[in-house]
Order: structure tokens, then C-alpha cells, then sequence
């Protein structure tokens, strides 16, 4: 069972309803929820709603009448709703005593939902102004409502179904997102989806995260490398076959296109840099103006420092220990990593970037990093699942009369600067590129 990430604690909370006494709390309907504004946390009694649960966090629940009731851990819930969605419901406390299932609304408002009472009902809308629940008031002035607990899908089982093969050869890309962009003509190469955003295993296990990010950044450039974040994640354990252990990555502000170098150690970062900067340029045709990172050394050195210097790249250094300065690339550098964990958790980082320059941020409208930074739609006609199974031609210059014609290998995506795919042959350990592929998604 999957554990959240968080500190054991004893906690306790509180219920503001002086009326409500544990013991009485009793409703046989496992499915009925109430929404409530006077508790502190969602909770439930029922430990089989759980998709996963920290049973390590613990605590008490104070109630009006005084009495404790203890808390036996902390998780998240699953909840299908009647258009077929699936929402995730985290923090959700465990509280054996308790025989109802409370939803804080209070708690809801925090992850961007928002609330309307208007006469008799209660309108609940999520951060994209989309309803989720109206409930009406019953007879006791509560608002109560009926919810089944979902169950996460099988992707290789939905395969067949055109929306949920380009929900897997995106890297898991949410069905909102799939379907703006195929609605706005965003990129090329891929049908028209319209689709309910549900969850399976590998988007709950891999994009968990406790908060969205914001709707819109609160700034951004107006012409592209005017500034860019830089950021070191590393050391990455295990390292690659090459040994590497450290992911440079780099972010422009205007278009959010980002670029990805593997460093063996911290001191290569100046030399990708370097790489980095005479690539884009030429590309796009106009000098970079700004450089924002951290103050590790390997962006203070001597050497570094001249460069900029030299090449009139103006420097931002964020304070020590305030990596929110910084949030453009380190919120990139966590969708990174979720999207690679998604992604049967052994994905390259380079296939990750690949997807995430072709598909929509919040930072832009109608419009993908790819085609803010190159003028051009992108074409992803081409993308297949990663990790799928792949059979390569072999060369006819290479076959005897009784060889077999393909080998059966690894997909691991696209080879940049090349319209050929990479492959990795299990047998041999190497990486192969071809072009002459046959690919089975449904086998990985």
C-alpha cells in the first residue's frame, strides 16, 4: 500500500458542532458524505475507502461534548462522479470511531475549490469553475450527498480506446489538457479527444502532489531568453549506464521551453551552459539576457561568473534557502519528475522534456512552449507509447537467408535532430536508432 510523503505527528482536531457526539454519529450508508464547515479535516471511518493511507500518522479528534476519539492515520480517497470523473480527495484522516464520512469544505477552498450557498443548495465548483456536487439541504440543515468510491483503471485495458492510447503516449497527460489542445488545433498529428478526466494507478502513484499549482503565472517575460532558470537536481541514484547523476535543466520564462543536460559531476554545468546558450541562440536568432539559478558554486565560479560577464548575460541569484525565488524551473523540474515517474517509473528524462515542450502549460493561452519559442506547430504524429514493445528491421546487409527480419527491442522515443526512434536492445544492453519500427503498445 502506497505511502504519502509526511512527517509522523499527533494531532488534534477539532469539531465545532457542540451537538455531536461520537457515539450517536451513526448512519449505516457507507456512501453518504456531509459537507461541513465547522470541522477542521476531512475524515472517515471507513478504512476501505482508502486507495492508499499512512497509518503512521496519528492524533485526536475533540468534540463538542468534550470526548476524544483517536485518529489512525491519514491517506487519500478516491470518488467517481456521476459523469464518470474520478477526483482524488487527500488528507483524508482515519478515524475507526467515527460512522460518517465528513468532507471539510473549508479544506476544499484550500486546493482551489470554491463554494456557493444560494437558498436551499450548496454549489461546489473546482479551480476551472466546473461543478462538482449541488446538494441540496435536508430537513436537519445539513447538506449530505451520496458518493460512490472509485477504483482506479487498468490503462492497458483501455488501449483500444483512441482518447486513453494519446493519454499514455503523452506521458499521462490529463484529459482537459489532451482535449484543449487537440480543440485549438494547438498541434498536429493527433485526432480531436473529448474525454472525463479519470485516474489509474500510475497518475495517482506518480503526480500526487498535496496542492495545485497556480491557475497563471503572476509574471512572465515578453520576448524569449530574456531570462532563463537554470536549477541542478542530482545526485540522482541510481545513476545512468554512463554515469551520470546529475539533471541540468533549463527553462525559458517566455515560452517555458526547457532543455535537459546529464552531468557526471556539478562542475560540467558551465560547459552546458555554454552549450546551451550558442544552441538557442542560433535557433531562435536573439542573444539571451538573463540568467537566474541558486548560488551553488557551480553557478558562482570564477569561470562562470566571466562568462556571463563577457557575453553581457546579466545574473539573479536567489537568496540561500529560498528556492521559491526560483519557482519557474523548480515547478518544471517537479512536473518533470512526476511526469518520469509516471511514465512505468524508468523513463528518460530527455523523452520527459520532449512531451512536455509539445503539450499546454498554464503559463501560456492556446499555445505550447514548442511553438512559442520556433514559430511552428508541433507534430506529434509520430509519438508512440514509451517502453512499449518495438521490432526493428534488420538491414538486409546484415541477414543471412534463415535470420529473422526485426528484433524485438524497447522503445525509449524520439532520437533528437533525427526523424528515427531510439530503441534499446535488451539482449546486447546498447541503444539502437531506427526508423524502420513496428510497435506493439498494449506489450511493455
Amino acid at each position: 500500500m502506497a505511502v504519502i510523503n509526511e512527517d509522523v505527528k499527533d494531532e488534534e482536531i477539532l469539531l465545532n458542532e457542540k451537538e455531536i457526539e461520537p457515539k450517536l454519529c451513526t448512519n449505516s450508508n457507507n456512501t453518504l458524505w456531509y459537507l461541513d464547515n465547522g470541522a477542521s479535516n476531512h475524515m472517515t471511518g471507513n478504512h476501505e475507502h482508502f486507495k492508499e493511507i499512512d497509518e503512521n500518522v496519528t492524533g485526536q479528534v475533540r468534540f463538542g461534548d468534550g470526548s476524544y476519539v483517536k485518529i489512525k492515520g491519514k491517506g487519500s480517497i478516491l470518488l467517481e462522479c456521476k459523469n464518470q470523473e474520478q477526483r482524488i480527495i487527500p488528507q483524508v484522516y482515519y478515524i475507526p470511531s467515527l460512522k460518517n464520512n465528513i468532507l471539510r469544505l473549508g479544506q476544499l477552498t484550500e486546493n482551489g475549490c470554491k463554494f456557493i450557498l444560494e437558498n436551499d443548495l450548496l454549489y461546489l465548483y473546482d479551480q476551472n469553475q466546473t461543478l462538482l456536487m449541488k446538494v441540496k439541504r435536508s430537513t436537519n440543515r445539513l447538506y449530505n450527498i451520496s458518493l460512490k468510491v472509485g477504483t482506479p483503471i487498468c490503462l492497458l485495458n483501455k488501449l483500444e480506446d483512441e482518447a486513453w492510447l494519446w493519454h499514455a503516449r503523452l506521458g499521462h497527460l490529463n484529459f482537459d489538457s489532451i482535449k484543449l489542445m487537440t480543440h485549438k488545433k494547438m498541434v498536429q498529428g493527433i485526432p480531436c479527444i473529448s474525454h472525463t478526466n479519470p485516474i489509474f494507478d500510475a497518475c495517482l502513484l506518480g503526480k500526487h502532489s498535496r496542492t495545485p499549482f497556480p491557475n497563471q503565472a503572476k509574471f512572465i517575460s515578453d520576448e524569449p531568453l530574456d531570462l532563463v532558470y537554470g536549477d541542478l537536481c542530482g545526485p540522482i541514484s541510481p545513476s545512468t549506464h554512463s554515469g551520470k547523476k546529475y539533471i541540468f535543466l533549463l527553462v525559458d520564462d517566455c515560452t517555458r521551453y526547457m532543455l535537459v543536460y546529464f552531468l557526471t559531476s556539478k562542475d560540467e554545468a558551465f560547459k552546458n551552459f555554454k552549450e546551451f546558450k550558442l544552441k538557442v541562440e542560433n535557433e531562435v536568432g536573439i542573444k539571451l539576457k538573463m540568467l537566474r539559478t541558486d548560488r551553488g558554486g557551480e553557478f558562482t565560479s570564477n569561470e562562470f561568473t566571466q562568462f556571463c560577464r563577457d557575453n553581457g548575460i546579466a545574473r539573479q541569484l536567489t537568496a540561500p534557502y529560498s528556492s521559491q525565488q526560483n519557482n519557474v524551473v523548480e515547478r518544471r523540474n517537479r512536473t518533470m519528475l512526476s511526469t518520469t515517474r509516471s511514465m512505468l517509473k524508468a523513463m528518460s528524462t530527455t523523452r520527459t522534456i520532449y512531451v512536455l515542450n509539445r503539450v499546454p502549460t498554464k503559463a501560456l493561452t492556446d499555445c505550447t512552449p514548442y511553438e512559442a519559442l520556433k514559430g511552428r506547430k508541433p507534430n506529434l504524429g509520430s509519438l508512440r507509447i514509451f517502453g512499449c514493445i518495438a521490432y526493428s528491421k534488420v538491414p538486409s546487409q546484415h541477414l543471412t537467408k534463415l535470420d529473422d527480419r526485426s528484433i524485438k527491442m524497447v522503445h525509449l522515443g524520439m532520437e533528437e535532430g533525427s526523424k528515427a526512434y531510439r530503441l534499446f536492445d535488451p539482449i546486447s544492453k546498447k541503444i539502437c536508432i531506427s526508423r524502420d519500427v513496428k510497435f506493439i503498445e498494449k506489450d511493455s
